[in-house]
């Protein structure tokens, strides 16, 4: 059930990330709680680029990204995910479609358990040359 939940959550977020950049969603940019609420407070985040931010620089960062690509989209596909009953791990793809270029990434997302919920702990992405 872990897993499935974990999986249920890269879904749910890139679909939600989607409407952020778009601006299409339904409430104000300065209300983070609608994407942070299934982010541990522990949370980290390792992007291609190396550098390491967490859960408060993600929560600073998401205004500045509301509506500021309203043709983007936001692709996902699972590729391999495990859990036991405390936590999960799951690896995908993203593929991001902008105007003017594609970029894809290959992403490894732990998830710790919280109630009956599975919470985002950490993130690590890399590039993925095409």
């Amino acid at each position: 059930m872990n897993k499935e939940k974990a999986i249920q959550q890269v879904i749910n977020f890139h679909e939600k990330i989607e409407q952020w950049f778009n601006g299409n969603s339904s409430i104000d940019k300065t209300q983070t709680d609608w994407l942070m609420t299934d982010f541990h407070p522990d949370f980290k985040m390792s992007p291609p680029d190396g550098s390491c931010l967490t859960y408060d620089d993600l929560e600073k960062w998401l205004p500045l990204s509301y509506g500021n690509d309203i043709s983007r989209k936001v692709r996902v596909e699972i590729l391999t995910s495990m859990a036991t009953d405390f936590h999960a791990v799951v690896s995908y793809y993203e593929t991001q479609l902008m105007e003017h270029k594609t970029t894809k990434r290959y992403s490894s997302a732990v998830f710790i358990k919280e109630g009956d919920q599975m919470k985002w702990l950490s993130l690590i992405e890399n590039w993925v040359d095409e």
